[in-house]
């Protein structure tokens, strides 16, 4: 059985907002600069550019391979991206998020949500709550508790991040998506 859920009930994240982005990237590039060039300028004395779309695109695909390497199980048997990742305009209520879809082994989770783990799951899945409308179906309920409580307990959300960042560093995403330029002084 296909279920499509956005990254955001996943234990795996693209926020670029709070997560991804800092300033060491930039810290690094001046330092580097200023080694080659026996210079002292700071992040003021450069014009800075971001491909923020390439940069959520590149975690979104990084996204999926982490996810193929450590998610795919007796359940959750294959999974692939459904479409585009996407960035609100502001990040007030939202953040930046993909659709996935996962093929999974629908008798074997409604074991696991429904009868090995009963109780837990009634108390924990997904589901209104105060300031929050889960309108997710029963299967992308039973799947986010799924991946929330088993997946995440094998591969945590901290490998995760920890594996963008090398990914991201290893390919030269970075490099890919910020961009500088001297101001002329």
């Amino acid at each position: 059985m296909k279920i499509t859920l956005e990254t955001l009930y996943t234990p795996y994240t693209l926020d670029t907002y709070s997560t991804f982005l800092s300033d060491n990237h930039e810290e690094s590039e001046i330092e580097y600069y200023n080694e080659e060039h026996g210079t002292d300028y700071n992040y003021d004395d450069f014009d800075w550019t971001y491909d923020h779309k390439k940069l959520v695109k590149i975690l979104f695909d990084n996204c999926i391979e982490l996810m193929r390497d450590n998610c795919i199980d007796y359940i959750v048997r294959a999974i692939e991206p459904n479409g585009e990742p996407t960035s609100p305009r502001e990040y007030n209520f939202s953040t930046d998020k993909g659709w996935i879809d996962f093929e999974v082994d629908h008798e074997k989770l409604v074991q696991f949500c429904l009868v090995d783990n009963k109780d837990d799951y009634h108390k924990n899945k997904l589901q209104d709550g105060s300031g929050f409308w889960w309108i997710g179906n029963r299967e992308q309920t039973m799947l986010a508790y799924y991946l929330n409580k088993k997946t995440a307990d094998a591969y945590t959300p901290e490998d995760y991040y920890f594996d963008q960042h090398d990914m991201l560093a290893s390919n030269g995403g970075w490099w890919d998506v910020i961009d500088y330029e001297l101001i002329k002084k």
